[in-house]
């Protein structure tokens, strides 16, 4: 699959006016704000293709999303839901955690003073979960591999924290687990993920909306990781 993703490959959207070919755009409807349909494609797409296409999540299925309160990890976990998943979300703050449980989290791990690699054991028997979503990266792929079931699958589609983490790899095959990577999708993907967003089943969750003036202001607020969903940008 090829595709040119704004803000990668080309210059990206954090302007006034923007050039895309005309195939490129999607109505949506008058129930949802212009503020939400722009918090929408990127991060639902993204994580429709981590959970349903490459990480087969299935009904009743255990998922642990790291750090649910990012963009990704929010859609990830509303999508786990709308799939029948049993959702356990971590997240750094104690203001995050009771968020995330206000969006239907079955389980919700503080990860700066938990140990999340024993309470998934105790939360699953001992089994480990079906299905990891983990887009941090160095700091936590350790425990992604300890907390995943024998024969399970982690997805991951970034590496906030680094990328290039430690890695017993005897866990990898002894296991038989599987390392998926993913990033953003197709259409058709796209077209899937937005389904329950326009027929109003979930909302996207959006931090805060800055004037597009505010831009350092909105990346310091990310970088500093105090926000929990998307920043939007108004021109």
């Amino acid at each position: 699959m090829k595709y040119t993703i704004y803000g990668e490959h080309v210059n990206g959207t954090q302007a006034q006016r923007i050039c895309v070919p005309a195939e490129n755009l999607i109505p949506f409807p008058d129930t949802i704000s212009f503020e939400e349909a722009a918090a929408a494609p990127l991060v639902y797409l993204t994580a429709w293709r981590m959970l349903i296409t490459r990480g087969r999540l299935a009904p009743a299925e255990d998922v642990l999303i790291w750090s649910a309160g990012a963009g990704v990890g929010v859609a990830a976990l509303q999508i786990a839901r709308l799939a029948g998943a049993r959702v356990i979300a971590t997240a750094s703050t104690d203001e995050k955690c009771a968020k995330l449980r206000d969006l239907g989290a079955d389980f919700v791990l503080n990860h700066t003073r938990e140990d999340v690699v024993r309470r998934i054991r105790e939360l699953t028997s001992k089994r480990g979960v079906d299905l990891v979503v983990d887009y941090i990266g160095k700091d936590t792929w350790g425990r992604s591999v300890q907390i995943v079931r024998r024969g399970g699958r982690i997805v991951t589609c970034g590496a906030t924290s680094g990328h290039d983490p430690a890695e017993d790899l005897r866990q990898i095959f002894f296991r038989q687990l599987e390392v998926i990577g993913c990033t953003m999708g197709n259409n058709k993907e796209l077209q899937d993920a937005l389904r329950p967003i326009f027929e109003g089943r979930i909302r996207p969750v959006i931090d805060s909306v800055l004037p597009l003036a505010d831009v350092a202001a909105a990346h310091r607020r990310i970088e500093q990781r105090a926000a929990f969903g998307k920043i939007i940008l108004t021109p």
